[in-house]
């Protein structure tokens, strides 16, 4: 509602400086000028001023209907022909826009699709560690790209593109689907572990995308306790009422929900209030910053306090690097950890022996070699 308030007022200011006393409101949206004793010229020219006026505002887009007549004329009549003028250009624009985004829309999911089947995406895994044992308690699947050259493509290259063409579905659930194959495959060597899935808001958007899951669960035979699905703080601009539904849905389906990326750019509290999480995980750049920065430590150690008292909510900081942080995370009784100071990124035939390795030793297969921050998986 403040959004629209401003961009009527941005409008109502623009009319106000060409035809001041010409201009009504008369409805949400909707302004009508009435111009009396101007010749066709002049109305043509006004006209054109106020389309420039509005065209520079790149911020909103504005329709407009006009019509002129000279003689005896009826406003109503005038006022009418002008706005099915209007409307009409509004369903052209629409029209053309929405035919544009189609073919371009349809052009990148081709794209992607084709370089899922070209074997150009990977899924890796970084084990995520119980602080309190050191023991793997699961992994979070990360999806890389290269390049037709063979380069490594980072997330941050590609995934914001994919979700503003509003195709990264197509991404999420083959990223979900090579999750649960791998998983059966451990499964079949005797390994059994939980991994945390990325879905973007725009996947989640779906009306059928609990049902999606929920069938490629069942192909490969993965329990939905063993699934993890990572949601990023966006997901609250959903449709409060489709949020919450939406959440009701994949957890009547057994799958937990992580809220992933807290204290980032969004950082909403509120949200802790209007869902319920399994686990929050709290994002990289307020770890980074413990070893120096005394806000981000109070932050951290309060918010660990609230995950505490709300039931059923793990923590999970990611970005672990150094053994500063680590010692603080254990200070704020944080639950579990992943980052580089236990393991990078790994294959999923890399992670399957990591698990094998700890199933055989019978405990944790990491090590403190001192409080020099070079601690790292065996």
């Amino acid at each position: 509602h403040k959004y629209g308030d401003r961009v009527i007022k941005k409008v109502a200011d623009i009319l106000k400086s060409r035809v001041e006393n010409s201009a009504y409101r008369v409805g949400g949206d909707e302004f009508t000028v009435i111009c009396a004793d101007i010749g066709k010229q002049d109305f043509q020219t006004l006209t054109e001023k106020l389309i420039r006026d509005f065209d520079r505002n790149k911020e909103y887009d504005v329709s407009i209907g006009h019509t002129w007549k000279e003689g005896n004329v009826s406003a109503d009549e005038e006022i009418l022909k002008a706005d099915d003028l209007m409307y009409a250009e509004k369903q052209r624009y629409y029209h053309a826009v929405l035919q544009g985004d189609r073919m371009a829309r349809a052009g990148i999911a081709t794209e992607l699709l084709r370089d899922i089947a070209d074997h150009r995406f990977g899924v890796y895994y970084q084990p995520q560690i119980c602080l309190k044992t050191g023991r793997i308690m699961g992994a979070e699947a990360l999806v890389r790209k290269w390049s037709k050259r063979g380069t490594l493509i980072l997330p941050d290259r590609f995934i914001p593109h994919y979700e503003r063409e509003r195709v990264i579905c197509h991404l999420d659930l083959f990223v979900f689907e090579t999750v649960c194959a791998d998983w059966q495959n451990w499964k079949r060597q005797g390994i059994d572990t939980h991994i945390s899935s990325n879905f973007s808001r725009v996947t989640l958007m779906a009306s059928d995308i609990v049902t999606q899951i929920k069938q490629i669960c069942r192909k490969y035979e993965v329990p939905a306790e063993k699934i993890t699905i990572e949601v990023t703080e966006s997901i609250s601009k959903l449709d409060p009422q489709q949020l919450i539904d939406l959440m009701n849905q994949i957890v009547a389906e057994g799958f937990s929900v992580s809220l992933d990326d807290f204290g980032s750019k969004y950082s909403n509290l509120s949200i802790l209030t209007t869902l319920d999480f399994n686990e929050i995980k709290f994002d990289k750049s307020l770890v980074d910053k413990l070893s120096s920065d005394a806000k981000s430590r109070i932050v951290m150690k309060n918010t660990m306090q609230i995950c505490r008292e709300l039931p059923m909510t793990r923590s999970l900081a990611e970005g672990i690097e150094t053994v500063e942080q680590l010692d603080l995370l254990h200070q704020y009784h944080c639950d579990y950890g992943q980052g580089y100071y236990f393991a990078k990124p790994m294959s999923a035939e890399s992670f399957l022996a990591l698990l094998k390795k700890e199933q055989m030793l019978g405990t944790s297969v990491w090590i403190q070699s001192g409080h020099d921050g070079t601690d790292k998986m065996e």
